[in-house]
């Protein structure tokens, strides 16, 4: 972070679909957003591989219904301290408000 609040001079590794040179690696730029960007992709990979930990930590079937899904997300919005609800239509959409 820097004195403006600033955070894009902390610098990430940049990886892309073809071979950079040592110089093209470590990127420090003003306009572009890397944390975004690597949180979401590091979000996604923990998530893809520890849904059923996680499932399991919260009491949930890790059945891979829909259902079961809204129920993840309510279960983590209620950690957090929202009041929801499940709900399942009879085509069997979930959806959690």
């Amino acid at each position: 972070m820097t004195t403006d609040g600033d955070a894009s001079l902390e610098g990430y590794y940049v990886e892309e679909d073809r071979p950079l040179a040592l110089d093209e690696r470590l990127r420090f730029a003003r306009d572009e957003d890397a944390g975004g960007r690597i949180l979401h992709r590091v979000g996604r990979l923990v998530g893809m591989q520890h849904h059923r930990d996680t499932d399991a930590a919260l009491g949930l079937a890790a059945d891979g219904s829909t259902e079961a899904f809204a129920c993840v997300l309510a279960a983590m919005a209620r950690g957090q301290g929202d009041a929801v609800a499940v709900s399942v239509d009879d085509g069997g959409a979930a959806r959690v408000a």
